[in-house]
């Protein structure tokens, strides 16, 4: 299970790499809620997993920001830097979100999720949601220095296309709740 979630996140962020019909992206199954357990065990797994994204996947999507961002030779060199460290912070929040994955499929294995539980859980969903928007709001200004406005939104564009997809796929394995 394990490895099928590493492909699936490989195939999440190579699929732009690649190209837009990605054979092997389209043959992911498509999400089902009918056996319950299955989906909790790829819920636990995932959980497990997103906050530790392989290096090699961060390095397929570096090479596609490279690729689609036409960055010249100087405003690279201002844009990798602050990209580094964009992504070290974006990371920080993908483990919260792992964390949270794991407690709700903790409770989802228990049965209903209790009210408490629930508002808590609902709580830190919001709270990452609004660390990520703080974060980029933090960073526009530091990219803007770097390289010019329209590249920032194109490279905002691009990080908000993989999140998209990303969150689709995460969106699929968990269940909603009972």
């Amino acid at each position: 299970m394990k490895e099928n979630l590493r492909n699936i996140l490989c195939s999440i962020l190579m699929f732009p790499v690649v190209t837009l019909a990605v054979p092997a992206f389209a043959e992911l199954a498509a999400p089902t809620f009918d056996k319950e357990e299955s989906v909790v065990s790829d819920m636990e797994s995932l959980a497990k997993n997103i906050g530790s994204m392989d290096e090699e996947i961060s390095a397929e999507k570096k090479l596609f920001i490279e690729d689609n961002m036409n960055l010249t030779d100087a405003e690279a060199i201002a844009f990798w830097p602050i990209y580094d460290s964009y992504q070290k912070e974006l990371h920080q929040i993908a483990t919260r979100l792992a964390k949270i994955i794991d407690i709700y499929s903790l409770e989802y294995n228990k049965g209903m999720l209790s009210s408490e539980t629930a508002k808590k859980l609902l709580n830190e969903y919001l709270a990452i949601e609004l660390a990520e928007v703080n974060l980029k709001q933090s960073y526009v200004p530091m990219f803007e220095k770097a390289i010019p406005v329209t590249k920032v939104a194109r490279y905002i564009q691009i990080e908000t296309k993989i999140h998209a997809v990303l969150y689709y796929e995460i969106a699929g394995k968990i269940p909603l709740v009972k």
